[in-house]
């Protein structure tokens, strides 16, 4: 008896996705589409790269669905997708309990608050995420979410690398940063433009 042939995980979180927005009654978005189904062509492909696509708050959710049990994809580019912050929470939540990305670009997208308070609840329940690139944000403006942000930096116990150059981070956030590296052992490189080698001493002093 002829056996059914066992789909790839490229062509599972293909029709996962299809499957999501079909299920909640939303149009797929076509250059999510195209790049799964490009990834899907190309054996061995690892890295799903949407830079530059203005993803919908409804993409944003059926992504972080497909993405929430996917275990193919190690690499995830989201850089200048003008993700709105409520896209962000939805997509990160779904990234909670992923346990394969192990680099997130989310470079340019304007988070502030919101999405601050978003990534440290990712960074609490991710277990897996090793490079995180932050730059071009506005994650310091708001210093109730970037408190969050830098509680969940130090209880992560996954991360190597953190880019947050570019967030408009203030000296007192600088600290806050400082103080959560302290709580953690995992970050080998932290890169963050604007803020004084001296003001980074003074802090970890």
């Amino acid at each position: 008896m002829r056996q059914p042939r066992r789909l790839s995980c490229s062509e599972e979180d293909f029709r996962a996705y299809q499957r999501l927005c079909k299920e909640a009654g939303v149009e797929p978005q076509e250059s999510v589409l195209a790049q799964l189904q490009e990834v899907r062509a190309a054996a061995g492909g690892t890295k799903l790269d949407l830079s530059g696509q203005s993803l919908t708050v409804e993409s944003c959710s059926m992504l972080g669905k497909t993405l929430q049990k996917d275990t193919l994809f190690t690499e995830l580019i989201l850089s200048d997708c003008m993700l709105s912050e409520e896209g962000t929470k939805l997509l990160l939540k779904g990234l909670c309990s992923n346990t394969t990305v192990k680099l997130l670009d989310l470079k340019g997208n304007n988070l502030r608050g919101a999405g601050a308070e978003a990534l440290g609840k990712l960074l609490v329940r991710n277990k897996t995420l090793q490079r995180l690139v932050l730059e071009w944000n506005a994650l310091g403006m708001w210093e109730e979410g970037f408190s969050v942000f830098c509680e969940g930096l130090a209880s992560n116990g996954s991360l190597i690398q953190l880019d947050l150059r570019n967030n408009q981070i203030n000296h007192q956030g600088a600290a806050e940063i400082a103080l959560a590296l302290k709580g953690t052992r995992s970050c080998e490189s932290l890169t963050c433009g604007g803020i004084t080698l001296a003001c980074w001493a003074a802090a970890l002093c």
